[in-house]
């Protein structure tokens, strides 16, 4: 066994247990920055236990790269020796000198470094120190079900990001003093495989196997491999491919089944997953132009069944407002057939009364002619009885008759008196 590592770099695929090797190893008596990613419970409840400037200067590797932690596409060919990656190499190695120059050994941890790790092992060696590894297994099945609940990844892509990482991991520490650990079975069997691996790796960890207890809970875990067989292509190779590395798990870099791991042509496996991947998509985006046609249909029926809601609508407010304009019609109706009945009523009763009047004019107009003939037979007596007078007054016997009367008069008076 070479000299013991200066820095322990722990490598693995996102939701891998990475975190828990990561405080284990500072439960265990390795240095760790001070200032970490911030915890968040609703994702990993006992925190990151990562660097944050580390994951920052990934973050800002992969984005001049053009890249993203998603992104299954290789880096490009001497990525290393371009001037933006160099400024920041300046970085990385001020950072690492600055903050665990004095406290090694160290652990560094972040899902990035799987590839990444040639920058961080030219900044380790640029800082004089001497790097291993430790290499985070989980099943593909359980990291698939686990990204898809936080990140909402498919299970197709989620596969194909495992075992770029994985593959990328294995190849770029191949010449690096390295063990593999299996999170499920580190859950399931304690700190003794974690302790045996820092051992192997020339740590001390005399001691530690409580400290470590408290740590490794089986409660971590979330998601477990369901040991059934991956439904996709995709999901099939990489579960061999998550074999092959149990199988070297406890081995040194060194051995015959580490040799097969590292001698497997990483891009030979990444292109046979790449066509299956694709094989895949072009299977959903059939699927999904059929759930789009149906989901346009759908759509085109709901505006026509819409359209035809508001012209019915339309309808029944016009029904509704011609029962509202029937009924005050026929109330009308009603209040002038009351009127008319009356008004018929009232001409009956005129025309009862007018007869009244005209039969009682017609007795008036009767009446009238009787009294104009009477008047009349009157008015002709009376003539005749002054043309008698008058010839009387002129007669003899008619002067003395008057005479007398004139005598019989102022007697007549005084006898009164």
């Amino acid at each position: 066994m070479s000299a013991t590592p200066d820095i322990l770099l722990i490598c693995g695929m996102h939701r891998s247990g990475t975190s828990a090797l990561a405080e284990a190893c500072y439960r265990a008596g390795f240095s760790i920055a001070d200032d970490r990613v911030a915890d968040d419970s609703q994702v990993n409840s006992r925190g990151f236990w990562e660097d944050r400037l580390v994951v920052e200067l990934n973050e800002q590797i992969l984005e001049t790269l053009g890249l993203h932690w998603s992104s299954v596409s290789p880096l490009p060919p001497d990525w290393l020796q371009r001037t933006d990656i160099t400024r920041l190499m300046s970085a990385a190695v001020s950072h690492l000198q600055a903050s665990y120059a004095t406290r090694l050994p160290a652990v560094i941890k972040d899902p990035r470094l799987c590839r990444l790790l040639p920058f961080w092992l030219s900044a380790a060696e640029q800082c004089g120190w001497t790097a291993g590894c430790l290499l985070a297994l989980r099943a593909p099945q359980a990291v698939a079900a686990s990204l898809a609940q936080r990140d909402g990844l498919p299970e197709s892509q989620a596969a194909l990001l495992w075992s770029v990482y994985m593959q990328e991991a294995v190849l770029h520490s191949t010449d690096l003093p390295r063990r593999f650990v299996d999170y499920d079975a580190l859950l399931e069997n304690g700190p003794a495989r974690l302790l045996t691996a820092l051992t192997e790796l020339g740590f001390s960890c005399d001691g530690q196997t409580e400290a470590l207890s408290s740590v490794i809970d089986n409660n971590l875990r979330h998601h477990r491999n369901s040991g059934g067989e991956p439904v996709s292509g995709i999901g099939q190779k990489t579960q061999a491919l998550y074999q092959q590395y149990l199988s070297a798990e406890g081995t040194s870099s060194h051995s015959p089944a580490a040799h097969k791991l590292d001698a497997a042509d990483p891009l030979t496996v990444v292109d046979a997953l790449t066509q299956a991947l694709l094989a895949s998509h072009r299977e959903q985006f059939r699927i999904g132009q059929l759930h789009e046609h149906a989901l346009s249909t759908i759509d085109e029926r709901d505006q026509q069944l819409q359209q035809r809601n508001r012209e019915y609508d339309h309808a029944e407010s016009i029904v509704v407002q011609r029962d509202k304009d029937l009924q005050i019609a026929r109330h009308e109706h009603n209040l002038m057939n009351e009127q008319l009945i009356s008004v018929s009523e009232q001409l009956t009763a005129v025309s009862q009364e007018l007869k009244k009047h005209a039969e009682a004019l017609e007795w008036s107009d009767g009446e009238r002619r009787n009294a104009a003939r009477y008047i009349n037979t009157l008015e002709h007596r009376i003539r005749e009885l002054e043309a008698r007078w008058t010839a009387l007054a002129h007669s003899v016997p008619g002067r003395l008759a008057i005479h007398w009367l004139n005598r019989q008069q102022p007697a007549q008076r005084d006898s009164n008196d």
